[in-house]
């Protein structure tokens, strides 16, 4: 009779998929913050972490003239983030019209 053995790199695809899974807030515990003496205190290190993380890209290239959003500062949906010198584009858009 013929022994199967795993092959010696399905224990770090495995772990690397758990480790892909992801994880809810509902998962992770909180506690409201409050206000304490200082006799009352106790310091932590810790990182925080955006709940939600949006990757951004431009569907024409182009040099950036105006940046209206920074790093860290709350964004509404529909509003204008940046403004793109377009005219590269238009000049592309020109001639690939001038060949139709």
């Amino acid at each position: 009779m013929r022994k199967i053995r795993p092959h010696p790199g399905f224990a770090s695809i495995a772990l690397a998929l758990v480790c892909a899974l992801p994880v809810t807030a509902a998962e992770l515990p909180s506690v409201p913050a409050q206000s304490a003496s200082r006799a009352d205190s106790s310091g932590f290190d810790g990182t925080v972490e955006a709940v939600r993380q949006t990757v951004i890209a431009a569907q024409v290239s182009g040099a950036i003239v105006q940046l209206e959003a920074r790093v860290g500062e709350r964004v509404k949906a529909g509003q204008q983030l940046l403004r793109i010198d377009t005219r590269a584009a238009d000049q592309n858009a020109a001639a690939s019209q001038a060949q139709v």
